[in-house]
């Protein structure tokens, strides 16, 4: 069998923006060693939306509010209350299924974290702990991120980190 001349594309929708990646691996590191399941992977998910990296369409006006003075995609400058995270979440059914997970919810976690595994930043298996690698946290590390009530306060301490993790 003759071997085909060109590779498949890969087609994907998870994040491929190299400047999200820190972001979502901040949050996704306060689940470090934590075994997955679904019901964490929908508490990663809310967590996502609750800093703003993960922004769901359907928002109340104090959600568009709250997200109006960032870029999606990016941390917001202030979290959103748990009553707005749970909002979202009802207000946004996830219909996407990605093998291994359950439709909805714990599917779009893989959405959101696949191209981070394939990239060896973070280690994850249905049933076995998160693993953060030694390269995802050398990345999450650009960042010092404070919380100060409902403000979030994000400086890059570390911005030549970046070019590390990817050369």
């Amino acid at each position: 069998m003759a071997t085909p001349k060109y590779k498949p594309l890969l087609f994907t929708t998870t994040m491929r923006n190299p400047a999200r990646l820190k972001q979502m691996l901040f949050v996704l590191n306060k689940f470090d060693g934590k075994i997955l399941d679904d019901t964490l992977a929908e508490e990663i998910v809310a967590e996502c939306i609750r800093y703003g990296v993960y922004r769901p369409t359907i928002k109340s006006d104090s959600i568009k509010e709250k997200w109006s003075t960032s870029q999606p995609g990016t941390f917001s400058k202030e979290l959103l209350t748990q009553e707005e995270v749970n909002y979202i979440i009802q207000h946004n059914p996830q219909e996407h299924k990605e093998a291994g997970f359950t439709r909805g919810y714990p599917s779009r976690f893989a959405t959101i974290f696949d191209f981070c595994k394939e990239l060896g930043l973070v280690y994850y298996t249905h049933g076995e702990p998160i693993e953060i690698s030694e390269l995802g946290h050398h990345l999450i590390n650009i960042l010092e991120v404070r919380e100060d009530g409902e403000s979030l306060l994000v400086e890059e301490i570390h911005p030549e980190y970046e070019n590390e993790v990817f050369l």
